[in-house]
């Protein structure tokens, strides 16, 4: 009975979870990203259409045919798509803006019912760029800022829509709560942020992360148990060496650091020619997470002027902790920038980018990455009520950014880096290069 009882309980969520995190689909979703990123741009469309999403398109929409496929343009930029122009312009006559998707697809004008799923592709990789969600967006938006929980999200249709729900959750969940209590309530609190964040307040939820390690291994709402090395990406090197630059650190081809603090591991990390690679300290890593969780509780519920800085660099120090210990296997920035930016949102009503914090967080000392925390705060604050009207700055800001990249890259192989930041100090800043 006592067995017959324990299965009872079974998280079958969790099951479901586990089963579909390592479906091949999710692993191809990853790939296909990956090589559709740049330093600082996405151009892949992320979001999602729901059925009772209500579309609408967006302003000044073209299509031409070019072949066997359909350029598709508005004023918020183009699209290629494998299909016949008429098929791709048949989709787009009935979007009228008052009809959801769910009654645009019985009406039967769209399609048949067996060519449903095929019609839903098409106009997700339309969205962002021929169709908006105005609706779905803002209701996103006015619960957690899009571009507080990305990278460098150049539209809201670069976001993961299923992610953006349950960063809503993470942030609601931070909003009913406070970060006082023993050590052992903070840890659950730490665990419970982390589920939310991959399956959502109901469970059901289920995102994928796009690093590599998840797709290994990933269990929601657990601290890792494995030990695991953390391959960055080839474009990072660079970016990293023009960093250690303006912060003065000697970088070379054979860089190697290693954090330990009061006898505890906070992990290592090299570069090796062209190849950077860190290892977080092994499990377990017990007086670790409860040191994070004394600087979480630390941190102060508010600011004065005279005291930002010093919150700031607080801020600073405990998320270039959990970035180095990386205490679960997936999913830590997106649970450490959505408690970075709940204190910044508290403090300031504002909020930043993901950045490159992480990866920076890994290679820098403390008061190095205090410096460069300071930089992001200080150029890429957005107040959070005016978040969702920043895309176009970002992706003016971003294409200044990519343009003067390859420029940079070429100074620091000439030794002329600080001549050639004086010729763009905007994208300097930009590129968090300056104090």
């Amino acid at each position: 009975m006592n067995e017959q009882n324990m299965i009872l309980q079974l998280p079958v969520n969790y099951f479901r979870y586990l089963e579909w995190h390592k479906h091949p689909t999710q692993q191809a979703k990853r790939v296909r990203r990956t090589l559709a990123e740049g330093l600082f741009e996405i151009h892949e469309p992320r979001f999602e259409l729901c059925l009772d999403d209500i579309p609408e398109l967006a302003a000044k929409v073209r299509t031409r045919a070019i072949g066997r496929y359909t350029l598709v343009e508005s004023e918020y930029g183009e699209i290629v798509l494998e299909q016949q122009a008429k098929e791709v312009e048949r989709i787009l006559e009935h979007i009228d803006g008052a009809l959801t998707f769910s009654e645009l697809l019985e009406s039967g004008h769209l399609a048949k019912p067996m060519e449903s799923d095929k019609i839903l592709d098409t106009v997700n990789c339309m969205l962002g760029t021929a169709i908006v969600l105005p609706a779905a967006v803002k209701s996103l938006e006015s619960a957690i800022p899009g571009v507080s929980i990305g990278r460098f999200p150049l539209s809201p249709y670069h976001i993961v829509r299923v992610y953006w729900e349950n960063m809503k959750n993470v942030r609601a969940e931070l909003e009913s709560s406070c970060f006082k209590g023993s050590t052992q309530e903070l840890l659950e609190r730490l665990r419970r942020l982390h589920l939310l964040t991959l399956m959502g307040s109901g469970l059901t939820s289920f995102y994928k992360p796009q690093s590599q390690v998840s797709d290994v291994s990933v269990w929601p709402g657990h601290f890792r148990t494995e030990n695991v090395h953390i391959p960055l990406p080839n474009e990072f090197l660079a970016y990293l060496k023009m960093v250690a630059f303006s912060l003065a650190i000697p970088l070379t081809d054979q860089f190697a650091v290693c954090w330990k603090e009061g006898g505890q591991d906070w992990g290592a990390g090299k570069i090796l020619a062209d190849k950077i690679v860190y290892r977080p300290p092994a499990a377990p890593f017990t007086g670790q997470i409860e040191q994070l969780c004394s600087m979480l509780a630390a941190l102060p519920s508010s600011v004065s002027d005279e005291n930002s800085a010093e919150a700031i660099s607080a801020l600073g120090a405990f998320h270039q902790r959990f970035a180095q210990l990386h205490p679960f296997a997936c999913a830590n920035q997106s649970v450490a920038m959505n408690i970075v930016n709940f204190f910044l949102g508290k403090w300031f009503n504002t909020c930043i980018p993901h950045l490159y914090l992480d990866m920076v967080a890994l290679f820098v000392s403390r008061d190095n990455y205090s410096r460069y925390f300071a930089r992001a705060v200080k150029f890429y604050s957005l107040k959070s009520n005016e978040a969702q009207g920043s895309y176009p700055e970002l992706k003016l800001r971003s294409k200044k950014m990519n343009q003067f990249i390859p420029r940079l890259i070429s100074s620091v192989q000439a030794g002329e880096v600080e001549d050639t930041l004086k010729t763009e100090p905007e994208a300097a800043c930009d590129l968090l290069l300056y104090d």
